[in-house]
C-alpha cells in the first residue's frame, strides 16, 4: 500500500478513528465523514463511520464513550482497491446531528467482517502527526488511544435551515465571528432580508 495504514477487521481490530473538536458556529449539522481506505485481498461486507462523545484529554487520551451519537450509511468494502483512496460516508436523517463547538467528539470507521488475510486498511499519518486530536483504535470492545499517529480524516458539516413560518434563517460566519443573520425563502432559495443584525460569539 505504500503509506501508513491500519488493518481493520483483522486480529480483533474492528475500528480506528480520531478525536476532534466540534465546529465553530451555530447549528452546524454533520454531513459526511471521509477516510483514506484500501483493502487487502478480498474482504466482504460493509463498513460504517460513527460519531461518539469522548472521555479523556483531547490530543493525548481521548476515547469514545457510550453508544454512537450518529451512524453513517454503509460502504461496501468490495468496492475498495489496493490503493488508499478517499472514501465518503454520508449521515442522513436523525444521524445528521449538530456538532457543538464546546464539545470533543470522536469519528471512527468500523468494520468487523474480515480476517487476518482479508481486511480493510485505513490511512493514518505516522511520520509528522499535527492534528489537535488523537488516534484511537477499537479491539473487540476496548478503545485504546495511541500517540505518534493521526488518523487521516475529514468531517464535513452543513448549515442548519432553521424553521420559521413560510421562511427560515441562517447565520453566516466569517472565521469565529458570526457576521449576519439572513432571512430567506427555502422554496425559492432567495433571501428576503439580509444583514438584519451583526452578531459576535464574544
Amino acid at each position: 500500500l505504500g503509506d501508513d495504514h491500519r488493518g481493520v477487521g483483522r486480529i480483533g481490530i474492528v475500528g480506528v478513528g480520531q478525536s476532534f473538536s466540534g465546529a465553530a458556529g451555530i447549528g452546524n449539522l454533520l454531513d459526511t465523514a471521509r477516510f483514506y481506505m484500501a483493502k487487502t485481498l478480498a474482504p466482504t461486507g460493509n463498513a460504517t463511520a460513527k460519531i461518539y462523545d469522548t472521555i479523556g484529554t483531547n490530543g493525548t487520551s481521548a476515547i469514545p464513550t457510550g453508544a454512537a451519537l450518529a451512524t453513517s450509511g454503509t460502504l461496501d468494502v468490495t468496492t475498495l482497491t489496493g490503493v488508499l483512496t478517499l472514501k465518503t460516508f454520508s449521515f442522513t436523517g436523525a444521524n445528521q446531528i449538530e456538532l457543538r463547538r464546546d464539545r470533543v467528539y470522536f469519528v471512527s470507521v468500523e468494520y468487523s467482517g474480515g480476517d487476518g488475510a482479508n481486511n480493510v486498511q485505513v490511512g493514518y499519518d505516522g511520520s509528522a502527526p499535527t492534528h489537535a486530536g488523537n488516534y484511537t483504535d477499537l479491539t473487540g470492545t476496548t478503545w485504546t488511544a495511541q500517540s505518534g499517529r493521526d488518523t487521516v480524516f475529514y468531517v464535513d458539516i452543513t448549515a442548519r435551515d432553521w424553521a420559521l413560518p413560510g421562511a427560515g434563517f441562517r447565520v453566516l460566519q466569517n472565521g469565529s465571528v458570526f457576521t449576519h443573520l439572513v432571512i430567506y425563502n427555502p422554496a425559492a432559495a432567495t433571501s428576503l432580508i439580509t444583514s438584519v443584525v451583526e452578531l459576535s460569539n464574544g
